[in-house]
């Protein structure tokens, strides 16, 4: 099943670029407003997806480069794999959760490095990344954190509630626009 998950993760990802690629081509030869929203929401869609894929898989990776106890999803879903808390030691945890991190910043690297923004819709590429990156840093950096203290990753990864969830949606929208507004510039 983790051959599905990664065809279906990384497929869809591969769609919604090249959706994005059509938009961003039509608003670069005709410059319509109607073009040029478009891609700049497909933009955001496309750098969301690609840092939450890469953040994923990056999490797999850090979880089985540390040697933790993972199972492969037994259906589709974002996260492929379930973590053993029992059988897995904080540092493992530590691994895991930081790889994770890292695969975000990653796809804003790729994404800034890779495609200029010399239009809206390009500059909103990196700047999507850049929410999806700060929503998976407010979700879990702060049961990180706890963890080092409690030593109890499952125990504080049970304390993300709605609140916690809709205040990172709020910083990530935040940091894109700003991130967007001063690739623009």
């Amino acid at each position: 099943m983790l051959y599905k998950n990664a065809a279906l993760h990384f497929g869809f990802a591969a769609l919604v670029f090249s959706l994005w690629l059509a938009t961003d081509s039509w608003y670069t030869t005709t410059g319509e407003a109607l073009a040029s929203g478009l891609s700049i929401g497909l933009a955001a869609l496309v750098g969301i997806t690609w840092a939450t894929v890469i953040h994923e898989w990056l999490h797999l990776a850090g979880a089985r480069l540390a040697g933790a106890q993972v199972t492969a999803a037994e259906r589709y879903t974002l996260l492929v794999y379930d973590y053993d808390f029992a059988s897995n030691s904080l540092g493992q945890f530590n691994v895991m959760s930081v790889a994770g991190q890292l695969g975000s910043w990653i796809a804003v690297f790729l994404l800034a490095w890779l495609v200029p923004a010399d239009n809206p819709g390009r500059a909103m590429l990196a700047a999507g990344a850049i929410g999806s990156a700060i929503f998976a840093a407010g979700v879990e950096l702060p049961p990180l954190l706890r963890a080092q203290r409690s030593g109890d990753p499952f125990t504080e990864l049970s304390k993300i509630t709605p609140t916690v969830l809709g205040a990172s949606a709020v910083a990530a929208v935040a940091f894109a626009y700003i991130a967007w507004k001063l690739r623009c510039a």
